[in-house]
């Protein structure tokens, strides 16, 4: 017989991963692994956010292997949460440790205000945190980001081809 407290026991909340890239680059042996730790929410003026969790991982050199740990840090460390913000709109990525409930304040220290389109083309680039990737992600429905996401298609598509002439030649 079942006991009536397991039917009551309300089931683990299980986020889905849609709202955050898997992982970006931070430079050469460098990566940074995301997990979505709350539902997206909509919230002010077009913004939208999402609380994530942020684990980075550095190449050893003496072992061979990928540690967790941040830049000059402890192996173990590396690891942080912070908010997500994007206006689908305006085009614009920002993250945040504080958890704002409407519009985060832009132009302001602790956080990186970003484009994610210039002149046509999605800023992708890791040296600036791939602000297009996190971006699209958290607005996919945009024509921005079906038009971004063709492009980096595109592009990757196109080093590949060079990647496969070289290869040929040697």
């Amino acid at each position: 017989m079942i006991s009536l407290l397991v039917l009551l026991d309300p089931l683990p909340l299980v986020i889905p991963q849609i709202n955050v890239v898997d992982k970006i680059g931070c430079g050469t042996g460098c990566h940074i692994r995301f997990q979505q730790i709350s539902q997206m929410e909509e919230i002010d003026n077009g913004w939208r956010k999402v609380k994530v969790r942020s684990t980075t991982f550095i190449w050893d050199y003496e072992t061979n292997q990928f540690e967790q740990k941040s830049f000059r840090g402890e192996v173990g460390s590396g690891v942080s949460e912070s908010w997500n913000y994007a206006n689908c709109q305006k085009k614009l990525f920002t993250s945040r440790l504080e958890n704002y409930s409407s519009e985060p304040p832009l132009g302001e220290s602790g956080g990186i205000d970003l484009l994610v389109f210039e002149d046509g083309k999605p800023i992708f680039e890791t040296v600036f945190g791939s602000p297009f990737q996190q971006w699209a992600v958290m607005c996919p429905h945009t024509e921005t980001a079906k038009e971004g996401n063709q492009y980096l298609n595109d592009h990757a598509g196109h080093w590949k081809e060079i990647l496969k002439k070289i290869r040929r030649k040697n």
